[in-house]
């Protein structure tokens, strides 16, 4: 049986310029094989709809906390129960039954969500702390600090 797959693979790479959709309409005619990215939550939507109708794949590592409906998406960032688990199953390894969890925005929350709903049903202390928007987090940890709160789970944008 001989094999179908070719030898050599050649990748050629091009970054999309601030016009994106004219950007990617020049870039369909080159043969374009996949799209990576964009970062832009605000952009992505354009570059699903190209996906979608000329079936190219689009590779994207953002979180979302839904479901991407497209046909050629496919998201590298772990899904948003699968990380929550993860977060349970670390935690309850480590022994915490007392922790705190700071995070930055809805989002953020959104992701612990399921550490929450374990923990919470099992009587462990919870304690939730928002990062102020201003970005002056010292505050924050200044209060954990006084309060000797020592197990300490941070959820922050990086």
């Amino acid at each position: 049986m001989r094999n179908s797959f070719p030898r050599q693979v050649h990748l050629r790479t091009q970054k999309l310029h601030t016009f994106l959709f004219f950007s990617l309409k020049r870039s369909m005619s080159n043969r374009m094989r996949a799209i990576f990215g964009p970062r832009s939550p605000v952009t992505t939507p354009i570059v699903e709809s190209v996906t979608d109708t000329k079936e190219i794949p689009h590779i994207f590592t953002r979180w979302t906390h839904h479901v991407s409906r497209t046909l050629c998406a496919v998201n590298l960032y772990p899904d948003a129960d699968v990380l929550g688990s993860a977060l349970v199953d670390v935690v309850q390894s480590a022994g915490w039954t007392a922790f705190t969890i700071v995070y930055y925005d809805d989002d953020g929350l959104y992701r612990v969500k399921k550490l929450l709903e374990t923990h919470g049903s099992r009587g462990h202390s919870v304690v939730l702390r928002r990062l102020p928007v201003d970005g002056n987090f010292r505050s924050v940890f200044r209060r954990i600090k006084k309060s000797k709160e020592t197990f300490i789970l941070i959820d922050v944008p990086t």
